[in-house]
């Protein structure tokens, strides 16, 4: 992976941005009792519903300054939460921008060009209430 110039390795360090392969997905829309709160660049805004994609890893996410990014086609989802070992719980609180049967592949969101793919496809399940 080519270092991006905002991110300059030095020599010695060791490369942290490999990503592991993604083994597994599962996609849903649910539909939140109370609204969450979240930000859209320095706008709060309220979700009633969103996409959660839930991920299992070969390996865990790297920890840096940055992290990764899921990409459902060329939608990046930044916002996620660890859900055990290797699995991970992706939420995108604006579910009409993606696209069923999208691809989905793991990157960094400095370097979108450079994702990972994999053979899984964004097919979310009914709305579910939580």
């Amino acid at each position: 992976m080519q270092n991006h110039p905002a991110f300059p390795q030095h020599e010695g360090e060791r490369d942290t941005g490999r990503l592991p392969e993604i083994v597994g997905v599962e996609s849903r829309r649910v539909q939140y009792r109370e609204p969450r709160i979240y930000f859209a660049g320095q706008e709060q805004r309220e979700a009633h519903e969103a996409a959660e994609i839930l991920v299992r890893t070969a390996g865990p996410l790297p920890v840096r300054d940055l992290s990764p990014v899921l990409f459902v086609g060329e939608t990046a989802i930044p916002r996620y939460e660890p859900a055990g070992r290797d699995l991970y719980r992706f939420y995108e609180y604006e579910p009409g921008r993606l696209q069923e049967g999208a691809p989905i592949a793991l990157g960094w969101p400095y370097a979108p060009e450079q994702k990972v793919p994999t053979r899984f496809r964004y097919q979310p399940q009914a709305p579910a209430m939580s």
